[in-house]
C-alpha cells in the first residue's frame, strides 16, 4: 500500500494537481499527527499512507522543478562541464546525461542542472566516446537546445520524459574532439558517485571489449552476461525481436538470483569450514550477505537497470523479512521492492522497461500454481512454462500495443525452448566467459 500511496502522489505532481510547497506541508502534518501517543493502529495506518502520497508529490515536483529552470538559459553552443550520472551506448547512436551542469566559457547566461547528451556515431572516431563512464567529469562544447513539447496528437511528448526525470535542455556534441575527460581535483562538483562504482563501470566496459575480441558470439555473449547489446547489429536486433525473444539478452532477475544462488552456495560451504565463525554466528545469514553483496556487484557491472534493481530489492526485502521471522508473500515484497525504485527515480512509473518488468513479475506470481510438493515430470513441466509464457505475453501484450509495439506468436514456442537453454546452458557459460576473460591476469 505504501507503494501504492507514492505512486499514486507522483501522479498527482504530474498533472499539475498538488504543488511541491502545499505537498511539504502536509507531510510534515501526517507525521506529526501519526506521531501523537495512543493512536489506533488504523488512524496510524492511515497517516503513513498519506505522508507516503505528500512524499511522492515533493519527490516529482522537485524533479519537474529542476527541469524548468527560474532563469532561462541561452541555447546555442557553449562549453558546459559537468558529471556523467546516466550513459548508454548502442552500435549507432549514443545517450548521457550530465549532472551538476555548469557553464563554464564565461559567459553570463545559466545552463540547466542536467542535461541530455544524444548523437547518432557516424565515423570511427565517434566511438571515442566509448571509454566515457558513470561518475565521469567532463568538459565538452555542446549545442544547447530547449525542451519543446511534441505538438503532433497521438505521439509521445518525449520533452515531458525528460522533464520527469529533471533534465532542462538536450544537447549534441559539435565535435567528439572537442570534448576532455577531467579528474576529481580539477572540478568543484560534489562526487555522484564513489569510486568503487565508478572502477566496477570501467571493469564492466573493459570485460566487454574482452568478450567482443572473441571468434565469433563475443557479442552475443556480452549481451548475455552483461546486458550490453552496443555490439550487436541491427539485423541480429531485429531477429531476436521478430522470434519474441529480445527480453533474453538484457540482464533481469534470472541473472541477479543466478548469481546470487551462486554466490550463497560458495559462501556457504566456505565459512562452514571456518570453525570460529560457524560456531559463534549463524552461516546462512553471513552467506545470505555475501550473496547480495555479489549480486549487487554483478548488478551494477550489468548497468543497473530497473529489472536488476527490481531482483536486487526483492533479494533484499525477502531476506530481510526471513532473518526477522516474518513470511510476507511475494506480492508484498515486490511491492515494497518498488518504493526504493520510485523514491530515487520517480519517472521510473511512466518508463516501459519498468512498466514491463513489475507487470509482468505481478502476473508471474498469480498465475504460479500452488506447491503439492511432488517433482513435476516433464510433461507438467513444459505446461508449466508454456502456461508462464503465455501469461507474460498476454499480460504486456496490451501495454506494447499501447506503445505502438507489435508482437507475435512465435514468442510462446520459442520462449518454451529457449528460455530453459538460456537459463541452464548459455547464461550460466556467458557469465564464466566473463569471468575467464580476466583469468590470465590473476
Amino acid at each position: 500500500m505504501l507503494s501504492l500511496a507514492f505512486a499514486s502522489g507522483i501522479l498527482l505532481a504530474d498533472g499539475g494537481w498538488a504543488s511541491s510547497a502545499s505537498a511539504r506541508a502536509a507531510a510534515f502534518c501526517f507525521l506529526a499527527l501519526g506521531s501523537l501517543p495512543r493512536l489506533s493502529p488504523r488512524w496510524r495506518a492511515c497517516f503513513a499512507l498519506l505522508l507516503a502520497a505528500a512524499s511522492g508529490v515533493v519527490a516529482m515536483s522537485w524533479r519537474l522543478e529542476s527541469a524548468a529552470p527560474h532563469e532561462p538559459f541561452a541555447t546555442g553552443d557553449r562549453i558546459v562541464e559537468g558529471r556523467i550520472c546516466h550513459l548508454r551506448v548502442e552500435e549507432s547512436w549514443f545517450e548521457a546525461d550530465l549532472c551538476s551542469a555548469a557553464g563554464v566559457d564565461g559567459e553570463a547566461e545559466p545552463v540547466p542542472r542536467r542535461i541530455r547528451i544524444s548523437q547518432d556515431i557516424e565515423a570511427p572516431a565517434d566511438h571515442r566516446l566509448t571509454p566515457w563512464l558513470p561518475g565521469q567529469v567532463v568538459r565538452a562544447r555542446l549545442r544547447l537546445r530547449g525542451l519543446i513539447a511534441s505538438g503532433n496528437p497521438g505521439v509521445r511528448d518525449r520533452s515531458r520524459d525528460l522533464a520527469r526525470r529533471g533534465i532542462g535542455a538536450r544537447a549534441s556534441l559539435i565535435d567528439p574532439r572537442l570534448s576532455v575527460r577531467l579528474s576529481e581535483r580539477d572540478h568543484p562538483f560534489r562526487p555522484y558517485l564513489s569510486a568503487g562504482w565508478r572502477r566496477i563501470a570501467g571493469v564492466r566496459s573493459e570485460t566487454g571489449v574482452r568478450l567482443s575480441r572473441g571468434n565469433g558470439g563475443g557479442e552475443l555473449l556480452r549481451a548475455l552476461a552483461l546486458g550490453d547489446r552496443s555490439a550487436l547489429s541491427s539485423e541480429q536486433r531485429e531477429a531476436f525481436a521478430h522470434l519474441g525473444i529480445a527480453h533474453l539478452l538484457a540482464v533481469s532477475g534470472l541473472h541477479v538470483m543466478l548469481v546470487a544462488g551462486l554466490g550463497f552456495w560458495i559462501s556457504n560451504r566456505v565459512l562452514r569450514r571456518i570453525d570460529p565463525i560457524a560456531r559463534r554466528y549463524d552461516v546462512r545469514k553471513l552467506s545470505f550477505l555475501a550473496a547480495l553483496v555479489l549480486a549487487g556487484v554483478y548488478g551494477v557491472m550489468a548497468g543497473w537497470g530497473v529489472p536488476v534493481r527490481r531482483a536486487f530489492f526483492f533479494l533484499a526485502i525477502a531476506g530481510l523479512a526471513l532473518a526477522s521471522g516474518r513470511s510476507p508473500s511475494a506480492g508484498q515484497i515486490l511491492a515494497l521492492a518498488a518504493l526504493p525504485l520510485m523514491i530515487a527515480e520517480p519517472a521510473l512509473i511512466f518508463d516501459l522497461s519498468a512498466q514491463l518488468s513489475f507487470l509482468a513479475s505481478a502476473a508471474l506470481m498469480l498465475a504460479r500454481p500452488a506447491d503439492d510438493g511432488q517433482t513435476p515430470g516433464i510433461l507438467a513441466s513444459a505446461s508449466g512454462l508454456l502456461r508462464t509464457s503465455a501469461t507474460a505475453i498476454a499480460v504486456t501484450a496490451p501495454l506494447l500495443a499501447l506503445y505502438g509495439i507489435g508482437g507475435g506468436a512465435w514468442g510462446l514456442l520459442s520462449n518454451l525452448v529457449l528460455i530453459p537453454w538460456t537459463g541452464l546452458v548459455l547464461l550460466p557459460c556467458a557469465i564464466v566467459s566473463a569471468i575467464g576473460v580476466w583469468l590470465p591476469e590473476l
